[in-house]
């Protein structure tokens, strides 16, 4: 995956290109016309890495991450998609 960005945002952040793991399932229900029934259940798993200011005490003594929390993550991002079709010369 990428973002095909070249700068990081204001925080610090950037996606930048990750190994990423995508797996899923789906079903298709053909009743014997020309239409099609589909399902589909997919998952992406992707690493981030997060910058230091992330980590950083703000002027108003907020942070976005405790020290105690890793760096780097590893997220899902699931999709489950329904759809239809027409087979124009069956």
């Amino acid at each position: 995956m990428t973002d095909f960005h070249t700068q990081p945002d204001i925080g610090g952040f950037e996606f930048g290109t990750r190994f990423a793991f995508t797996w899923g399932a789906g079903i298709r229900w053909v009743p014997g016309g020309r239409y099609q029934l589909r399902a589909d259940l997919t998952n992406h798993l992707y690493s981030v890495k997060y910058p230091e200011p992330y980590y950083q005490a703000a002027p108003d003594t907020s942070t976005i991450f405790t020290s105690r929390q890793s760096r780097t993550a590893w997220l899902n991002n699931p999709g489950f998609t329904i759809g239809v079709s027409y087979l124009f010369s069956r």
